[in-house]
């Protein structure tokens, strides 16, 4: 997937997430914006650099030393001590590598660094669940999404990060 990570991609894409996902609070929407716009060059140079390359890497073969880059420019971005918009911002940029930091969900303090999020999810993966019943949840899931969608099926679902988030939920 490439990204051309201009004015136009920020504008379309990444600002309506800011506000649809209230990424934003206790800032205003147009100053992560403008604090985004002026990153554009940082951002795309990480994801070349780095992102670009592991992409198609399945989740549990990942590290996160690849994939630091996108969260530590969300926390330059958004410098408050959370990682709810390093994970956001991150994932909607490559969303089968960053899971979602939700610290309500799962009950973090806040302040708790992305990369242990991250790390947590990964060990859960690798470790919970064994390819029968990875193969078993991604068909579950499927069918659901197949059901309740008028979407076609998005062919680089993020299956491992929106399993492992679903059966965190549900604990």
């Amino acid at each position: 997937m490439n990204f051309e990570f201009s004015d136009e991609w920020l504008d379309s894409a990444i600002e309506p997430r800011i506000r649809l996902w209230r990424a934003y609070r206790p800032m205003k929407t147009f100053e992560i914006v403008e604090s985004v716009r002026a990153r554009l060059e940082e951002i795309r140079l990480a994801y070349e650099t780095y992102i670009a390359k592991v992409r198609g890497t399945q989740f549990d073969d990942l590290t996160y030393e690849q994939v630091s880059s996108l969260p530590e420019l969300g926390y330059a971005i958004k410098p408050y001590n959370s990682a709810m918009f390093p994970s956001k911002f991150s994932h909607w940029i490559a969303p089968e590598i960053y899971p979602i930091m939700d610290g309500k969900v799962l009950g973090l303090k806040s302040g708790t660094p992305y990369e242990n999020y991250w790390r947590m999810y990964q060990r859960l993966w690798r470790e919970q669940s064994s390819i029968e019943i990875r193969n078993r949840l991604i068909g579950i899931l499927v069918e659901s999404i197949v059901a309740n969608s008028r979407m076609p099926l998005f062919e680089d679902f993020p299956w491992a990060v929106k399993i492992t988030e679903l059966c965190l939920m549900g604990s």
